[in-house]
């Protein structure tokens, strides 16, 4: 426990996989099997360091379980590699104690201004389109079959999830669009008379 408490979680240096080695040095706490190949556990001589994680077989057995893919062992890596202080403005954000939430988090919350960020570089997946709903991409066929059918489909979905986002705010809001297309954008919001001309501002 010394040798825990002696990590400064305030410094840059100190990272989530510190923190994990110190713990399996001294055998605090049992090591997930997800963390076991990146600490010197089970009687293993060394971590695998960074290197060597692309050579890991799929097959490869630890603890009764075939490891972790090389692409998600590399995911692992990088996050042990931040530094543990995130740890606390993390907490807070997930207790909803920060300035900032996700667009679903949000829902049914009431703030007096609301900036709300349209990216979907970091959508991470395909269920959500700003792009497509603000016509700065062209529709897919499936796009246009939900469209002509009235189904539930990435427009709808992303136009639900903006109506959400919008409605929070009960004296003023901002829209902050990332775009490829800024000018398509700009002539979308007007024609749908969802924003007039000067309420709108090209950065």
């Amino acid at each position: 426990m010394e040798a825990l408490l002696a990590l400064n979680p305030e410094s840059p240096t100190t990272t989530f996989l510190a923190v994990l080695e110190c713990v399996a040095k001294h055998q605090l706490f049992e090591i997930p099997a997800a963390l076991r190949p990146f600490v010197a556990v089970d009687h293993r001589p060394e971590a695998i360091a960074a290197e060597e994680i692309i050579g890991v077989e799929e097959s490869e057995p630890a603890d009764g379980t075939e490891l972790d893919s090389p692409a998600s062992l590399e995911a692992w890596r990088a996050f042990l590699e931040t530094p543990f202080r995130q740890t606390i403005p993390f907490a807070e954000y997930i207790s909803d104690r920060r300035p900032f939430g996700t667009h679903q988090g949000v829902k049914g919350l009431e703030f007096e201004r609301v900036l709300v960020i349209l990216d979907d570089s970091d959508a991470r997946g395909f269920l959500f389109s700003y792009e497509k709903l603000f016509e700065a991409k062209p529709l897919s066929d499936t796009d246009r079959k939900h469209l002509a059918d009235a189904t539930d489909g990435g427009i709808t979905r992303t136009r639900r999830l903006l109506y959400v986002t919008c409605t929070r705010a009960e004296k003023s809001l901002a829209l902050v669009a990332y775009t490829q297309d800024p000018d398509a954008v700009i002539t979308a919001v007007i024609c749908n008379q969802w924003f007039s001309s000067d309420e709108v501002e090209r950065l």
